[in-house]
C-alpha cells in the first residue's frame, strides 16, 4: 500500500535515476515484509534529508522494532526491545544531500553506518518473540501493532532504494556497498528484499533473494 509518495527524477547516477519523495505528513508504504531480526540483519538505504525536524523513521516500531532514521540531529535506531537516540550526527549528515545509511543487528549489538562509517553502537536482548510483529514501513514506522498505527514519525525525505540482508553486515562490506554506490549486490544468497523505490519508472518495483522481481 503506497500513500501518496512520488517519484523524483535525479542525476546521481551512481544510485539510480529515480527515487521516492515523502511529505513528512502522511506519506509511507507498507510492504508486509517482516525482518527476522533475531537470526541477524541490516537495513541498507541510501536519503536525502529535507529537514530534521522531529522524529522521522522508517521501519517497525513499538516494542518489536527493527527501524532507522533521525531525532532531530541524533541518528536514531531500534532493535527489537531497545532504542537509542542520543548521538548528536549533524556532523556527518548534510541536509539535502544524498547519505548512506546502515543499521546492523546480530548477537544482542547493534551499529548505524553513516557513508560507510560506524557512527552508533547499542546493546539490545536478542529474542525470536520480538521479531516485528507488522510488516516494514518505508518513509515512516508503526508504532502500534494493536492500534495499527503505522504513519507514526513521517520522513520528510527523498529515498532511493531500500534492502534488507538476513544477516549483519560486516564493516568492510557495509564500505563496499556505500564506496560502489550501491545497495545490494543482486546475487548475494543474503539479500532478503529490496525495494527499488522507482528505479526502471516502477514505482514500487521490489526484488526477493529468489532471482525474481515483483510489483508491490
Amino acid at each position: 500500500m503506497i500513500r501518496r509518495s512520488t517519484i523524483s527524477t535525479r542525476s546521481k547516477k551512481r544510485i539510480g535515476s529515480t527515487s521516492m519523495e515523502f511529505d513528512g505528513v502522511s506519506d509511507y508504504i507498507l510492504t508486509g515484509y517482516k525482518p527476522e531480526v533475531s537470526s541477524g540483519a541490516s537495513l541498507c538505504t541510501w536519503i536525502k534529508m529535507k529537514d530534521f525536524t522531529g522524529d522521522q523513521t522508517m521501519g517497525c516500531g513499538s516494542n518489536k522494532r527493527f527501524y532507522l532514521g533521525f531525532s532531530g540531529t541524533n541518528i536514531a535506531f531500534g532493535v527489537q526491545n531497545q532504542s537509542k537516540a542520543t548521538t548528536d550526527v549533524s556532523t556527518y549528515v548534510t541536509l539535502n544531500e544524498w547519505h548512506h545509511l546502515v543499521l546492523t543487528a546480530d548477537g544482542g549489538t547493534a551499529k548505524v553506518y553513516i557513508d560507510g562509517v560506524e557512527r552508533d553502537t547499542m546493546s539490545y536482548t536478542e529474542d525470536a518473540s520480538s521479531n516485528c510483529a507488522d510488516g516494514f514501513v518505508i518513509g515512516a514506522r508503526n508504532s502500534s501493532e494493536a492500534s495499527n498505527e503505522r504513519n507514526q514519525t513521517p520522513m520528510n525525505c527523498i529515498i532511493n532504494d531500500v534492502s534488507i540482508y538476513c544477516k549483519d553486515l560486516t564493516a568492510s562490506e557495509v564500505d563496499a556497498l556505500y564506496s560502489n554506490g550501491n545497495y545490494t549486490k543482486q546475487d548475494d544468497v543474503d539479500l532478503c528484499v529490496w525495494w527499488r523505490m522507482g528505479n526502471d519508472g516502477q514505482d514500487t518495483s521490489y526484488y526477493i533473494g529468489d532471482g525474481n522481481y515483483r510489483n508491490q
